[in-house]
């Protein structure tokens, strides 16, 4: 396979909930979009476009397709800057400082040779802890369920759900405050696609031949990601087009060339998304990935979380799967009897 890699980024125009762990009667929510809510919402677009009659095959094959011929990087929080820039924010896992957020142009530095990122933790404007970056970015809505009989609240039912606002809240304690994000909430990350998406026939839904879905994604001018999406959340609209890139992601390097892609990994540098395998040499945290695909939930896991770091004095490639997860990438040998081939 022959894959291209973009940048694309997205304007928040409204409010996003991505759901995370519950606390309590708070529904909290993640400050960056996976892959899997990305994928959800061109299927669904691209779908509805693409038949002219409802149809669960076009939905299902839509899906596949995209499933085997595209990757969908995760969309990180991103702002404006004075040079005409717009910059994201990531997760990383910092020595003496725990879980904090990098400017984009530092964390690439980190990837690229953390020894040459040239920072000091403690006192460097691109890095926000994970507290205050909570604080500049999040909001709460309150919410309960209605009694149909009464039409009032029902009992017990009160809770309040955190949402991504449109707008950066500019905090005081920001020590540079030019520097520091402000206006407008942009959601920046990066599209893989193999050339094979722009010549997918499909066999249930025969309209997708009709039309090249590579050409189709990366003409999106709207999606709707999230949770509570009838009730106005979570619509981006892109800015500008999709840029194709050199072969670096966040400053990963990344082979175009396989099955999967496969970003490398640096020691000192951090994942851009999960990664699989328990006994990898990460440091950060872990957790379990729960998700829904055709009205059936599926648990994966236990992964490394995005920002973790490599630790490992050894370089690593890691394959971006189905679902973006990073995993260890498959040997030749395995891809050739998986196609048949000699």
């Amino acid at each position: 396979m022959a894959w291209k890699l973009y940048r694309w980024t997205w304007k928040l125009s409204s409010q996003m909930h991505i759901g995370h762990i519950a606390a309590g009667f708070l529904y909290r929510t993640r400050m960056y979009v996976p892959s899997h809510p990305v994928w959800g919402a061109a299927t669904a677009l691209l779908a509805r476009e693409i038949m002219g009659h409802y149809s669960a095959d076009c939905y299902r094959e839509v899906g596949e397709a995209l499933h085997r011929h595209a990757r969908f990087g995760y969309l990180y929080p991103a702002a404006f800057y004075e040079d005409k820039k717009i910059l994201a924010w990531l997760p990383a896992y910092l020595r003496g400082r725990g879980l904090v957020w990098i400017r984009e142009d530092l964390y690439a530095k980190y990837n690229e040779d953390s020894k040459k990122a040239d920072s000091d933790v403690f006192d460097d404007d691109r890095i926000i802890s994970h507290r205050t970056f909570r604080k500049m970015l999040l909001d709460i809505r309150p919410g309960t369920a209605i009694e149909p009989d009464s039409d009032t609240a029902q009992d017990e039912s009160l809770r309040e759900s955190e949402v991504v606002m449109t707008r950066w809240r500019h905090l005081p304690d920001i020590k540079n405050k030019d520097d520091a994000p402000s206006g407008q909430v942009y959601m920046a990350g990066y599209l893989l696609l193999d050339d094979a998406l722009g010549q997918f026939k499909g066999d249930r839904c025969k309209e997708i031949s009709a039309h090249n879905l590579c050409n189709k994604i990366k003409g999106l001018q709207e999606l709707f990601v999230g949770g509570d999406l009838k009730y106005g959340l979570g619509h981006m609209v892109r800015e500008g087009e999709p840029t194709k890139d050199s072969k670096k992601m966040f400053g990963l390097e990344v082979g175009l060339n396989g099955k999967d892609p496969v970003v490398s990994l640096r020691s000192g540098g951090f994942v851009p998304a999960h990664c699989d395998g328990a006994g990898e040499e990460l440091g950060g945290d872990m957790e379990l990935m729960v998700s829904w695909d055709r009205s059936k939930a599926s648990t994966g896991g236990p992964y490394w979380v995005p920002g973790s770091v490599w630790l490992a004095k050894e370089e690593a490639k890691r394959a971006i799967t189905e679902g973006g997860i990073l995993r260890k990438p498959e040997s030749s040998a395995t891809q050739k009897s998986q196609t048949g081939g000699n």
